[in-house]
Order: C-alpha cells, then structure tokens, then sequence
C-alpha cells in the first residue's frame, strides 16, 4: 500500500471515528419521542397520556380464541 492509498483509506474512515449515536440508549428508549426527547422512539409515552387525557382505559385481560379442527377440510383429532 502506498501513501496516496492509505492517505485516502485514512481520510475515508477518519470521519467514522468521530460520528458516534449515544453513547447509551436510555432504559426506555422505544417509548420516548424523537422530537422531544431527542431519541429515536415510537411516542408511546405521549400515545398512552393522549388516550388517559380523553378517559379511555385499555381492557383487562384477552379472550382465548377457539379451536377450530374443521378448517380448511381437516378432520378432528380423535380422542382415545
């Protein structure tokens, strides 16, 4: 490698060494907002005091679907 290669090698990854993110991403990083705390997030924090400001609640709890042996032309498993 000659000087004018590693000269350009160098002046290529030199501005790599100096562009660095955070240098730790906060515990709750996928919920914060990128305008206001200044991190790459989802909002979720301001979704969820919306909806509270508005009086909604989430629901408890989820509903366990049914099992269905006859879709799409299966036969029941047979009991024994």
């Amino acid at each position: 490698m000659n000087f004018k290669q590693f000269a350009a090698a160098l002046a290529f990854c030199l501005p790599v060494l100096f562009l660095s993110a955070q240098s730790k991403a906060p515990e709750n990083w996928f919920t914060l907002d990128q305008k206001a705390d200044d991190v790459q997030g989802t909002s979720a924090d301001q979704a969820l005091a919306a909806l509270k400001a508005k009086g909604k609640k989430g629901k408890r709890g989820w509903k366990k679907g049914k099992k269905d042996h006859k879709a799409e032309g299966a036969e029941a498993p047979k009991a024994e």
